[in-house]
């Protein structure tokens, strides 16, 4: 009977420790679109953002969402091959009621927005990209351009979120790689959209400094001048993404030992009473 009893409490402590992970189901969606006409080429930057519109079915203690494996793939006959491929840095999205203001952060992992509820588009993801030499690459009628990666989200309890995304692009020069320095709005705030670099708009101190007079705005991507800071925003995606409890490695751990426990703990019984 005190064995059984041993092996209820094992199997239960596995079974917690089994429901403390999760692990997010990954899935795959892709939005093509084009750039305007407008010339885009050697010394300009590409400013590519990407954004949440909606999001439903999040716990109400929040969680994050995950945006990786992204790719921009664009297609023109000025490229060699005519095409390139680009790797995005990765982007993440949490919501957490407790927050007090929307921010986003930059790290070697990528692009982090914090929000506390839904809402003003946030920023899933953004890519600052130089075109290359020689002058003869000229992106201006690139068509299609493609952006695509894996979503995926982790939070308890499990649910199914329905989420929409679009990107834009917009041209920049001179421009920086140096996202924390772009001063990146992480959702739609005071009239401008989400992914505006604050920094590098009209009358902005860093693009003045940096010899481009008050506007770095070039125009081209799918923006224009004037105040289109992020481009045009492509069609949207739609897709489901679910979470599921899974056994996390420590877990497996956990409970090869607890079946060690309890092999020793019978083997010890059947002695005693040998």
């Amino acid at each position: 009977m005190r064995t059984s009893r041993l092996s209820a409490v094992v199997v239960s402590a596995v079974l917690a420790s089994t429901l403390i992970g999760t692990a997010a189901i990954g899935q795959s969606t892709t939005i093509s679109s084009n750039f305007n006409g407008t010339s885009v080429t050697n010394p300009e930057y590409v400013w590519f953002t990407s954004h949440l519109t909606s999001l439903t079915g999040v716990p109400l203690a929040g969680g994050t969402l995950f945006f990786s494996n992204q790719t921009i793939t664009i297609f023109d006959s000025s490229l060699p091959g005519g095409k390139i491929v680009l790797s995005v840095p990765n982007g993440s999205v949490t919501i957490d009621p407790s927050i007090a203001s929307p921010t986003i952060v930059f790290d070697a992992a990528g692009s982090h927005t914090s929000i506390s509820a839904m809402g003003n588009d946030p920023i899933l993801s953004v890519f600052s990209w130089q075109v290359p030499l020689p002058t003869t690459i000229n992106l201006g009628g690139a068509n299609p351009v493609t952006w695509t990666g894996d979503v995926a989200v982790s939070w308890l309890p499990t649910s199914t979120v329905t989420m929409n995304w679009q990107w834009a692009a917009a041209v920049y020069t001179p421009f920086t790689t140096n996202y924390a320095a772009l001063g990146v709005l992480p959702t739609d705030q005071n009239g401008f959209q989400s992914g505006t670099p604050m920094n590098y708009i009209a009358g902005a101190q860093a693009c003045i400094n940096a010899g481009a007079g008050n506007n770095c705005l070039a125009g081209g991507a799918r923006g224009g001048t004037g105040s289109n800071y992020t481009g045009s925003n492509s069609g949207t995606a739609s897709l489901q993404v679910t979470t599921t409890v899974t056994p996390e490695p420590s877990t497996y751990l956990l409970f090869g030992s607890g079946l060690f426990g309890l092999q020793m703990l019978n083997v010890r019984r059947r002695r005693r009473h040998a």
